[in-house]
């Protein structure tokens, strides 16, 4: 492997309560190459998914959602960075058939300090035709907190722009690096 290769397995659990689409569970493998950020190179990283269908059944998809995504971020001046992350899942729509849908975001971040950060994005997590759920578009802000080196509390609040997407949802998160 390349120095600045790594390979990491790890799993997140996230409730994301729409009118229109809700997630449950996610497990993931990445696999990313990031560039070196000291030549102002973007990190890249190629992130492969799988969304299980767990929890209660109003929060859950149908089966498992395979998606692949490539992500990009940029180092900018005063502490500010740019991500874009494109991708594709597969997943089920009412009837039960399989489709391809889009994935979508671009997000500007500010680290304020070494332990507080803030981020407005723009994210279209399900990019497809009308018979399968439409175009999921959101407008999202949020900050988070590292309390330690290896333990963040966040929150986000994201405002739908289309009808499609719930009109406004509200996220409060914990995640530990262990």
């Amino acid at each position: 492997m390349a120095k600045n290769t790594r390979i990491m397995m790890n799993s997140q659990r996230q409730i994301w309560i729409s009118g229109v689409l809700t997630v449950a569970s996610l497990c993931t493998l990445n696999g990313q190459d990031f560039a070196d950020a000291e030549a102002n190179a973007p990190s890249i990283g190629i992130l492969v998914h799988a969304d299980v269908d767990s929890g209660s059944r109003a929060f859950r998809g149908q089966g498992i959602r395979p998606s692949i995504r490539a992500v990009g971020e940029w180092a900018l001046a005063n502490d500010f960075s740019l991500g874009v992350m494109p991708g594709l899942m597969s997943q089920k729509n009412d009837n039960g058939d399989r489709f391809i849908s889009g994935i979508f975001g671009i997000v500007l971040g500010k680290a304020w300090t070494d332990n507080f950060r803030s981020f407005v994005e723009l994210a279209a997590p399900q990019i497809a035709s009308s018979k399968n759920g439409g175009v999921l578009a959101t407008l999202d802000v949020g900050v988070a907190y590292l309390l330690t080196s290896t333990l963040q509390i966040d929150t986000a609040l994201s405002k739908g722009l289309n009808k499609n997407t719930s009109n406004l949802s509200w996220a409060i998160g914990i995640s530990a690096k262990y």
